[in-house]
C-alpha cells in the first residue's frame, strides 16, 4: 500500500470513531421514573428470595425495574442530596435510593412518605449485600392513602 491509501484509511477509521463517540456521548439516559415495571413484589419476599438463593434471585431480579411495597423504617438524607428509604428492616430489608434531582422535584412526596405506613416504590435492582439495593427509585402513587 502506498502512503496515500494508508492516510485515507486512517482518516476514515478516525472519522468513524469520532461519529460513534459523539453518538454515545449524546445518547439520552434511560428515564427510570417512566420505565415499565417488570416485577411486582413485597419487600419481605424480595429480601427472602435473595437471602435464600442469591444466584437464582440475581437471574430473576438483577438490573430489572422492580415495584416493591413495604413499611418504611428509616430515611437517610445523604450528603450528595439523594435519599435512601429502607423498607421493612434497616439492615436486612430493601434499601431504595432516590437521586437528588428526583428528591428536589418531589419534595412534597418525601414529606408525605415520612408519615406513611406503607410505600410502593419502583427502582432498578442492583443486587444484594445484607439488604436488597434498588437505585433510580421513584414513588408509585397509592390512592388509598391520599398520596400526593
Amino acid at each position: 500500500m502506498n502512503k496515500k491509501r494508508i492516510l485515507i484509511l486512517f482518516a476514515g477509521v478516525m472519522l468513524a470513531v469520532a461519529v460513534i463517540g459523539f453518538y454515545q456521548f449524546n445518547k439520552p439516559h434511560k428515564n427510570y421514573e417512566k420505565a415499565k415495571v417488570e416485577v411486582t413484589i413485597s419487600a419481605n419476599l424480595l429480601h427472602d428470595t435473595f437471602n435464600s438463593d442469591e444466584q437464582k434471585a440475581n437471574r430473576e431480579y438483577l438490573n430489572k425495574i422492580i415495584e416493591v411495597s413495604g413499611q418504611p423504617v428509616s430515611y437517610d438524607h445523604n450528603a450528595n442530596g439523594s435519599v435512601t428509604i429502607c423498607l421493612e428492616d434497616e439492615f436486612m430489608g430493601v434499601s431504595c435510593t432516590f437521586d437528588s434531582l428526583y428528591v428536589v422535584k418531589n419534595y412534597e412526596r418525601f414529606k408525605w412518605a415520612q408519615k406513611a405506613e406503607l410505600l410502593k416504590i419502583k427502582g432498578r435492582c442492583d443486587g444484594f449485600l445484607t439488604d436488597v439495593r434498588l437505585s433510580k427509585c421513584s414513588f408509585i402513587p397509592m390512592t388509598h392513602q391520599n398520596a400526593p
